[in-house]
Order: structure tokens, then sequence, then C-alpha cells
């Protein structure tokens, strides 16, 4: 699977974000693209991070 082909859940970021992660990390992938924007693992690791904040 290339990165031009991951999965894209009809979301906003940071949860589409995370999906798209978890199919790249499936996939062998470190880094990728998402909605045009470069992401690699800070970008995925701040993601998870503003998730759990507002998870209360």
């Amino acid at each position: 699977m290339t990165a031009s082909r991951l999965p894209r859940k009809n979301s906003t970021a940071p949860d589409g974000l995370i999906a798209a992660a978890d199919a790249a990390a499936l996939a062998g992938i470190g880094a990728f693209t998402f909605e045009g924007k470069f992401v690699d693992l800070p970008i995925v690791t701040r993601a998870r991070g503003l998730l759990a904040r507002t998870a209360g």
C-alpha cells in the first residue's frame, strides 16, 4: 500500500489523522501525507495527545 492509497476517514484532524496513521503503520509506512500535508511520528504523537486531552 502506498501513501497515496491510505484510506481516509470522513472526519477532521486529529481523529482522521490517527486513523490514517494506524493504516500507515499497518502497511509499514513511517511517513505519509494526509489531506495534502506531510505527516510523521512527531505529528501523530501530537495528535494523539490532543485527542487524549479532549477526551477528558
